[in-house]
């Protein structure tokens, strides 16, 4: 039963019954377009959005900072392999404006990444793919016990020295820990090494269109400042062909809808302390949120299925720097300028005439340490650092607000001046799939990425959960790829498995999302789980 808080919230129209059709858990891009595509199949099912911060749009939103349109999470698509991105922008009216084509690495770093490949195929049968979901047949004898973290990989390949200079050129450590395998198949190491061609995404004009066409339809309706804190199931009555799902529904004030504030890291899923708790029913949910959030709603017979993936921070900054120093910033920054091992990592100019610069966009370990280290004077020290400015700028009693000094051994030297800065900080920004042999604790194997993609319908009797195992464990050795059909055929054969006998079915639910894609950091894995996912929301 819906609770009367529920009830003026969750319709505007006359008619509101006891258990909706669809509760989707997540406002973002997946969650949005899952929603949306079962109102266009099924408009008269009555379908729901609870989003727990006071906009949608997850990871995927832009912010204004100094006058400026900035992203605050997901930054642009890939011309040729986002095309399911692409695709979704022209269906809701959304330009696609190609930007200029990013930097070929040296040719060092090329044969570096060839020789990483050459030793995955070797290994493991595959590894020309790139993150759009491409890639080559998986080598069947190769056991999952020859799965190891991507950095282990890259060390016996390569030798310490060559991998670390080819970390340093890469600008991102969310694949450290990562397996091996799925890293080579899936990552996409080759956008970070050959030029390739990134198209611009109106960020909040996507998430607010997807809205606008859930909201369109009498059934649909989209809920902000509404976080599900938990799922109950209860068994179905004698006239009912499944479990109905009790969502505990927190509700939120939406003090502000500014993704963070301009002096402290927040991310734009973040939100108030809950103002009150209600219920509501469903016959289906779909998850689409972080691993993290995802997992405590999961039954405990699905925890296994996500049990070896793992989310990990990922932070922007975005700093005002002094007019005096703006000239020298924006000469020592080309593009998209890689000032790692620094913690900042990535850095870029966003209007030189305004001194407007990305000062961070960092992941992994490195977005833990710079998030300890958000204040003007340190991310002052950092900036000098990264593009080694110190001993251009002079004395700091000439050109800077505050001098410093290395050692007393030393003479003082100034820093590049920041006026102000605002970050984003995601706890869960990207996620990614742990070896094949990792156990964490658990003795559950790791099933192939994709086959908890569409997870849906589980009975809780022992059989069922059996028989969902053998399936995911006779398909472990099948292509992972989405086009190699291990997400459709993985998701048919637990959503089939899992079904249970006779005409009832099983408890109804499914997981979509960037968490559970080959797509590791990309909104093009989130759309992938939602095509693979819908044959089976029934």
């Amino acid at each position: 039963m819906l609770d009367a808080a529920d009830v003026a919230d969750v319709a505007d129209v006359a008619d509101v019954a006891d258990v909706a059709d669809v509760a989707v858990v997540g406002g973002g891009v997946a969650g949005l377009l899952t929603a949306y595509r079962l109102l266009q199949r099924h408009p008269q099912w009555r379908v729901v959005v609870f989003e727990g911060a006071p906009h949608v749009g997850g990871r995927t939103r832009t912010a204004v900072f100094a006058g400026h349109t900035v992203a605050a999470g997901a930054g642009v698509g890939r011309t040729g392999k986002d095309v399911r991105l692409a695709a979704l922008l022209r269906e809701l009216g959304l330009e696609v404006q190609p930007l200029k084509p990013t930097k070929q690495s040296d040719a060092q770093q090329s044969a570096r990444l060839a020789a990483l490949r050459f030793e995955a195929r070797s290994q493991h049968g595959g590894g020309k793919s790139g993150r759009s979901g491409r890639s080559g047949r998986s080598n069947s004898g190769k056991s999952d016990k020859d799965d190891t973290t991507f950095r282990t990989f890259g060390r016996r390949v390569l030798g310490d020295a060559e991998f670390d200079k080819f970390m340093t050129t890469m600008g991102h450590t969310d694949m450290l820990d990562a397996s091996a395998r799925e890293t080579m198949r899936f990552y996409g190491l080759e956008d970070n090494v050959h030029s390739w061609t990134p198209f611009a995404v109106p960020w909040n004009k996507l998430s607010d269109a997807l809205r606008a066409r859930v909201d369109s339809f009498a059934a649909g309706r989209v809920l902000v400042g509404r976080r599900v804190t938990g799922i109950a199931w209860r068994k179905p009555r004698r006239n009912q062909l499944w479990p109905i799902a009790d969502l505990e529904v927190a509700r939120h004030s939406s003090s502000s809808s500014s993704p963070s504030s301009s002096s402290s890291p927040s991310s734009p899923s973040s939100s108030s302390s809950p103002s009150s708790v209600s219920r509501f029913s469903a016959k289906r949910v779909v998850l689409a949120v972080p691993v993290d959030d995802m997992r405590p709603l999961l039954p405990r017979s699905l925890r296994p299925c996500v049990a070896h993936v793992r989310g990990q921070p990922f932070i922007r900054v975005y700093a005002r720097v002094a007019a005096e120093h703006m000239p020298l910033v924006a000469e020592s920054i080309r593009g998209l300028h890689v000032v790692a091992p620094n913690p900042l990592m990535k850095m870029s100019v966003i209007d030189e005439a305004d001194a407007v610069v990305m000062i961070a966009f960092a992941d992994g370990p490195a977005a833990r340490h710079l998030v300890r280290q958000l204040c003007i004077d340190r991310l002052e020290q950092l900036v000098t650092d990264a593009l080694h400015l110190g001993s251009r700028l002079g004395l700091g009693s000439k050109v800077g607000r505050r001098e410093r000094s290395a050692s007393a051994a030393f003479h003082k030297r100034a820093t590049v001046r920041l006026l102000e800065f605002r970050a984003f900080w995601f706890a869960s920004g990207t996620h990614y799939y742990e070896p094949a042999n990792a156990t964490n604790g658990s003795n559950h194997a790791n099933p192939p990425r994709g086959s908890f993609v569409g997870s849906g319908k589980r009975r809780r009797r022992r059989a069922d959960e059996q028989a969902v195992a053998q399936a995911v464990k006779q398909a472990a050795g099948r292509p992972c790829a989405l086009h190699g059909n291990v997400v459709e055929a993985v998701v048919e054969a637990v959503a089939q498995a899992a079904q249970g006998r006779g005409p009832k079915r099983g408890r109804q639910i499914f997981v979509v999302g960037e968490a559970v894609s080959h797509n590791q950091g990309w909104t093009e894995g989130a759309l992938e789980t939602v095509d693979a996912v819908m044959p089976h929301i029934v």
